[in-house]
């Protein structure tokens, strides 16, 4: 018969002599997560819970990934680059200014990856509090950049023409050269010409898609249903999350 495990020992209770083991194998070098689960050695959750429960043990295991962070900095390699408190202010600066993080990272190689970033700010809580502040700002002279004064007769055709094509609103945010999603949707609401264009747009978006599930079923013939419902359900489902064009809620709200 199995023995049950005694109930008065918690599944996860503190080991000191697999603690000293566990220790003593990542002072020699070894990583964290390659011991976990290993034999003689913690588990994923017990390694957690120990280190919230014990002190000691969370204190020495934290001075030693302390020491293997130090001798990585040391090598220079991009994952642990050590915190640049004339680099922080530089991205701090340029977010303030509207930059996005991502594009700003990734168009200079002189700052740090997004991960570097980051652990950065995990380390450094007044700089992350002063970059948080600095993203709030840089939304707001986003939204100021993209005025209605920017809503050019090109920029209402150009957006037009991507919906006709199939594009959505919210599509066309993710893009360089358009608005973020919510300037896009009040443009929708304060100017009449844009709106105009983009009910027409997404008119013609419909017919386009009906058309190519007409020609579909055409193609397929009336003994090829089950091949034109597998071959149209996804203009089907495109067609299904398109059906409600943008200002349709104040539309109703208005009736």
């Amino acid at each position: 018969m199995p023995v049950e495990p005694p109930h008065d020992r918690p599944r996860w209770a503190f080991d000191p002599a697999v603690a000293a083991a566990f220790v003593e194998r990542v002072a020699r070098g070894e990583r964290v997560n390659d011991l976990l689960g290993k034999p003689g050695m913690p588990s994923q959750r017990a390694y957690a819970h120990w280190r919230r429960t014990d002190s000691g043990f969370a204190a020495e295991v934290r001075r030693l990934r302390l020491l293997r962070y130090g001798r990585h900095c040391g090598r220079g390699h991009s994952r642990w680059r050590a915190f640049d408190e004339a680099v922080a202010d530089r991205i701090t600066l340029a977010v303030m200014r509207g930059a996005v993080m991502r594009r700003l990272l990734a168009s200079d190689k002189a700052l740090p990856c997004l991960t570097v970033v980051e652990r950065w700010r995990r380390e450094n809580p007044e700089w992350d509090g002063a970059l948080r502040m600095a993203m709030k700002q840089g939304r707001l002279v986003r939204e100021r950049g993209w005025s209605l004064a920017r809503l050019t007769p090109e920029l209402i055709e150009a957006i037009g023409d991507r919906i006709a094509q199939g594009a959505s609103l919210r599509s066309l945010a993710s893009e360089d050269w358009t608005p973020c999603a919510t300037t896009l949707y009040r443009w929708v609401a304060i100017s009449p010409a844009f709106a105009r264009e983009v009910a027409t747009s997404c008119h013609w978006r419909e017919v386009m898609l009906n058309e190519l599930m007409y020609d579909i079923s055409v193609r397929n013939g009336p003994f090829g249903l089950a091949r034109t419902r597998r071959e149209a359900q996804p203009l089907q489902l495109l067609a299904n999350q398109l059906a409600k064009r943008p200002g349709w809620r104040r539309r109703r709200n208005a009736e």
